[in-house]
């Protein structure tokens, strides 16, 4: 995957590294987190481990849909030295997927086809968790999240926020 892809956006929220080898659902993923506003930072499996480490990341997007292996390997690593938030995006009907990336240490899961606005829904709510967590002193272990507002703007279509099913990604 070109480096090019390994850039941040304009927005000021949270972090989220997206791990995809699809430039497609980059793309896509990029625009609708935008919008919503978070920055975006864009890896292949290969770029992932080395963004995340020179990086501070608030979430991770794990797209397991091309290299499900790959996408292990990356939890395994990660697993070892964070506790950031971690969203697995996994094939319709396999669910062996997510029931393994869970068993790694993933803290949520979706299938393809989904609605945008569940997965920036979940993608809130872990970072609610994380902040919540951060500013308590209960977690244990992992890099310390952002302290910036972990709830951005919804989407917005016209001059009314998004929260139709219309907005989905189905598998490539």
């Amino acid at each position: 995957m070109p480096s090019s892809l390994s850039s941040q956006q304009i927005a000021t929220g949270p972090r989220i590294l997206v791990v995809s080898d699809d430039q497609d659902m980059h793309k896509l993923l990029n625009f609708f987190i935008t919008q919503a506003g978070y920055q975006v930072i864009s890896a292949s499996h290969t770029e992932a481990i080395s963004i995340y480490q020179t990086q501070e990341i608030d979430l991770v997007l794990l797209d397991l849909m091309l290299a499900p292996t790959t996408g292990y390997h990356f939890c395994q690593q990660l697993r070892r030295h964070s506790d950031v938030p971690l969203i697995l995006l996994a094939a319709l009907n396999q669910p062996e997927q997510i029931v393994g990336g869970l068993e790694l240490g993933a803290d949520d899961a979706i299938y393809y086809p989904f609605a945008m606005v569940e997965l920036i829904a979940r993608m809130r709510a872990l970072l609610r968790r994380q902040q919540w967590i951060g500013t308590t002193g209960f977690r244990l272990a992992g890099k310390k999240t952002s302290e910036a507002d972990a709830t951005p703007n919804p989407i917005w279509v016209g001059e009314s926020p998004s929260w139709n099913q219309s907005s989905s990604i189905s598998g490539m």
